[in-house]
């Protein structure tokens, strides 16, 4: 598989992440909390939030897959995971620490995803 593919295909299933996440806000909710907050105003919007994020990610990697472009989209998924390390870790609201540490763990995998897919010299891949 050239890099090219590895590329597609990691920005393929972030996109079809993204589709789950705004399709089924109050599922990812469920699963990510398993409790009765899956209900909660606030939880879905910030899942509505990260899907259409990752939606927008996805297609920019898929139409640009280069070197600036995959180097930019792991680097907003490192910053997002270090954004709820704190919540993920224990601190602030405990309802909530559950889906942080799911959270930090899909975007680190997002971002490790991404890292290995970018071209060692500069432009696209072939």
């Amino acid at each position: 598989m050239s890099a090219r593919e590895r590329a597609d295909r990691v920005a393929l299933i972030r996109l079809g992440w993204s589709a789950a996440l705004l399709a089924a806000p109050r599922l990812a909710l469920t699963v990510a909390l398993a409790s009765a907050e899956r209900d909660h105003r606030v939880g879905r919007a910030v899942v509505l939030i990260l899907g259409a994020r990752n939606l927008v990610q996805s297609i920019i990697e898929l139409a640009s897959p280069t070197r600036p472009v995959l180097t930019a989209a792991a680097a907003v998924d490192a910053i997002h995971a270090l954004s709820f390390l704190r919540l993920a870790t224990g601190r602030g609201d405990r309802r909530w620490h559950r889906a942080a540490r799911l959270n930090v763990a899909t975007a680190l995998a997002f971002c490790a995803a991404t890292t290995s897919t970018i071209p060692t010299s500069k432009g696209t891949h072939q």
